[in-house]
């Protein structure tokens, strides 16, 4: 990295100012859009996104014009690549659709991977909200209520 990329967001840079919180909005962040496209993997790319969540001026500037941010830092990410940084706001909700199914041959492997994990009791029953089934882990098993010699209460 050059001395712009240090300033821009090289690792030891944020990593001192990003709380414990800010890091794992980043890590869940980068996990759930890397099995979409694996160019999120890049560790530059999450640098950037993770300097945007404690620097408001930088992060105003990478929104407003994303192009001139980058080419001031000369942060290496992949050439030949348009990037566009959006926020979601009270108003607007950016939606980044999945590639089309006529594309899931050409689908990084990881989202692959994931979709299969998916199918998986485990996997599933940690993405599933469980409003409507009790899971003896998660939520405590339903008892009636018990009389004195053991019967149920009817009351």
């Amino acid at each position: 990295m050059n001395d712009a990329n240090s300033e821009y967001g090289g690792e030891e840079a944020t990593r001192f100012r990003l709380s414990e919180e800010d890091r794992t909005a980043v890590r869940v962040w980068h996990k759930g859009q890397a099995p979409l496209d694996p160019r999120y993997t890049d560790k530059v790319l999450l640098r950037i996104v993770a300097r945007s969540l404690v620097d408001g001026e930088f992060r105003a500037r990478l929104l407003q014009d994303t192009a001139s941010v980058l080419a001031d830092l000369d942060p290496g990410l992949p050439a030949g690549t348009d990037f566009k940084f959006l926020a979601n706001t009270p108003g607007t909700l950016h939606v980044l659709l999945p590639p089309s199914s006529q594309e899931f041959g050409k689908r990084a492997s990881t989202l692959g991977e994931a979709l299969q994990s998916r199918t998986s009791r485990e996997a599933l029953s940690a993405s599933v909200d469980d409003a409507d089934f009790k899971d003896d882990e998660v939520d405590p098993p339903i008892t009636e209520p018990q009389t004195d010699d053991g019967g149920v209460d009817d009351a």
